[in-house]
């Protein structure tokens, strides 16, 4: 209990001591016009009016507005802003009154709920003028629409109904109507802030008339790609961004509902006496349009020089890569076939020595010299046997390695059939070349293949 107590005292005195440090002053008279509140057409006429508020200050001197305040201006009529700040935030509920400047009758009023220095909360809005008075209440949220919000225009007849989503913009279906004169009413899609669709209902013969509608796919492409966080979406290829049609500011030439379908705008709904945003306080819109995204062209356009110079870069390199692997089985080709010629050479070079030793071996007399004279059969051993391989060999392809190497073959199985009782072979082979050319007094350009056949497949076998 007594822990309790010490704690209340302690709070106490500590709310005592910051509010003693708070002495709070009034200030009342001419004064500029402040810069942090909204009023009808406040930025126009003269740059100074009448105000009273309460107000602390800091060790700087700075001043802190702490309390109620009121500032009186004039624009042709007589306006009036009051409200509450606490701690140099506005606070609570706002009014704006405007009196007609002869009559000092209330033509205009407002109430706006601030939060934290930002309209939060509920408003109402009342224009009381002969053909464009007009009735508004809604909601906001740190500083725009948020929800539901309604307009009445008595001249006409008229209501507005529609929503604001969470970031302020107009979003999904609204509905006006007119029931003055020929009853009308209109269907209005946005979404995020973007007119999509207008559909008139003459009320009176049933007609529907579509005053302005964008392609469905384009709306498809719009829902589907728009980013919240930049505001962009993408149309055929090509990116927009959400433009707000005005700049919030308190202009008379600013309307309520912009002009974004071909000229069909409230005009024809309220007999010519459209609402401005002038007379539509609190002084913002969730309106928009769209416009091409330059940064991101730019940046597209970037990206695909970058890509077309990869892709040049890419092509260079193939090429160069093609070069070199061109150039290596070209040199590899010229290696094979250096080595292929040296391969043929030195097959070339045994195939000759061996003939010279088959020649050799099937002299009578080993004396190559002394074969040019006399009857060249008398002097040769084994004649079927040496004719036949020199008809093979005669016939050998120089430039194939592997007729070359059967050669070699050949070769090695006539040298064998030198020491070897080879009348069977002489004979086979005597007969061979009768069926094949019984007269043909050269060796070249022979058919060779059963004379290759009978050396490597019988030759030996029929040695006794």
């Amino acid at each position: 209990m007594k822990k309790i107590f010490f704690i209340a005292i302690v709070f106490i005195v500590s709310t005592v001591a910051v509010f003693a440090q708070k002495t709070l002053k009034t200030y009342s008279g001419e004064m500029t016009k402040p810069t942090d509140i909204l009023g009808k057409l406040i930025k126009y006429g003269n740059k100074t009016g009448s105000g009273t508020y309460v107000y602390y200050e800091l060790p700087d001197g700075q001043r802190v507005k702490h309390g109620k305040f009121e500032f009186n201006y004039r624009y042709n009529d007589y306006y009036t802003v009051s409200g509450t700040y606490i701690d140099g935030k506005k606070e609570g509920v706002w009014t704006f009154i405007e009196r007609g400047s002869s009559t000092k009758k209330i033509i205009d009023n407002a109430s706006i709920t601030y939060k934290d220095d930002k309209p939060n909360g509920s408003f109402t809005c009342n224009v009381y003028g002969f053909l464009d008075a007009i009735n508004c209440t809604g909601t906001m949220k740190n500083g725009h629409y948020k929800g539901q919000i309604t307009i009445k225009t008595p001249h006409s007849e008229g209501t507005i109904k529609g929503n604001f989503n969470d970031d302020g913009w107009a979003h999904g279906e609204w509905i006006i109507e007119r029931k003055k004169g020929v009853p009308i009413r209109q269907k209005i899609e946005y979404f995020e802030g973007l007119l999509l669709k207008v559909i008139n209902f003459d009320l009176s013969n049933g007609d529907m008339t579509v005053l302005y509608e964008l392609p469905q796919a384009e709306i498809e492409e719009i829902k589907n790609t728009f980013n919240p966080t930049d505001s962009t979406f993408k149309i055929a290829g090509e990116q927009y961004k959400r433009i707000q049609v005005n700049s919030g500011e308190d202009d008379i030439d600013t309307k309520l509902f912009p002009n974004t379908w071909g000229g069909k705008t409230l005009v024809s709904m309220f007999n010519g006496n459209e609402p401005s945003i002038d007379s539509f306080i609190p002084l913002v819109n969730g309106f928009a349009t769209k416009e091409i995204d330059n940064n991101w062209r730019i940046a597209k356009h970037r990206e695909e020089l970058q890509k077309k110079e990869e892709e040049e870069y890419q092509r260079r390199l193939k090429l160069e890569e093609d070069n070199r692997k061109i150039e290596e089985r070209r040199q590899a080709d010229l290696q094979e076939h250096q080595e292929r010629i040296q391969r043929l050479e030195d097959l070339h070079k045994i195939v000759l020595s061996n003939d010279e030793s088959i020649t050799s071996l099937y002299s009578r007399e080993n004396s190559p010299a002394r074969l040019l004279l006399g009857d060249f059969v008398n002097k040769i051993k084994k004649y079927d046997i040496f004719n036949a391989y020199k008809i093979v060999y005669e016939n050998v392809d120089d430039n194939d390695e592997a007729n070359l190497k059967e050669m070699l073959e050949i070769q090695e199985i006539v040298m064998q059939l030198a020491d070897k009782k080879t009348k069977e072979v002489e004979k086979a082979l005597a007969g061979i070349a009768n069926e094949m050319e019984p007269i043909h007094p050269y060796r070249k350009n022979r058919d060779t293949k059963e004379f290759v056949r009978f050396f490597k497949e019988e030759a030996l076998d029929l040695c006794k």
